[in-house]
């Protein structure tokens, strides 16, 4: 007996690839359903109320402010000029591994990295990358 066909065989038969997609997999389904709840939860946040936390306060005001195609095309690129501004300061390679590490510090990604992962060659060991 095909295991594969025994664990999957029914799903393949029932789903269909979404039109707007050239793939599909178990794993894109349920990474779209929790995407999905995720909205959900953000929504209620943003809409308000007296049942709210602080916390879902602090959510849905960010998740709101982040949705404000309006506001946030009239500022345009005003909220990060002053880091755009570092960029276009850099003069030299020193200036640059400077920029790059305060681009790592904020969250940035820029030119690399870091991150670890299980060492393909021993399971036992972690490899930084």
């Amino acid at each position: 007996m095909d295991f594969y066909q025994y664990a999957c065989g029914n799903w393949l038969k029932k789903t269909e690839i979404p039109a707007d997609r050239s793939s599909w997999a178990s794993f894109t389904e349920l990474d779209e359903s929790n995407l999905a709840i995720e909205r959900g939860i953000l929504e209620k946040a943003a809409a308000g109320g007296a049942s709210r936390d602080g916390i879902d306060q602090r959510i849905g005001d960010l998740y709101g402010s982040c949705m404000d195609e309006k506001t946030v095309n009239e500022k345009g690129l005003a909220p990060v000029k002053p880091e755009l501004d570092r960029v276009a300061a850099v003069q030299d390679k020193g200036a640059l591994i400077d920029e790059l590490a305060h681009l790592y510090m904020v969250g940035a990604r820029s030119l690399f990295n870091f991150y670890s992962n299980s060492d393909l060659h021993n399971a036992d060991m972690v490899s930084e990358h």
